[in-house]
């Protein structure tokens, strides 16, 4: 029995990093969250090369 916020405060931080948070419920109870991040490309540090 909380405020409700944790999962509204999920979903900002996750959107914010371009992924997605979703949520399956299951008929017996309870519910399953995955959240989905995109992966980045590594940047060069300064004065490298290719």
């Amino acid at each position: 029995t909380g405020a409700g916020l944790g999962l509204a405060i999920s979903r900002q931080i996750v959107t914010g990093f371009g992924g997605t948070l979703t949520v399956a419920e299951s008929p017996q109870g309870g519910a399953a969250f995955t959240v989905s991040l995109p992966v980045a490309q590594p940047q060069n540090s300064a004065g490298t090369t290719d």
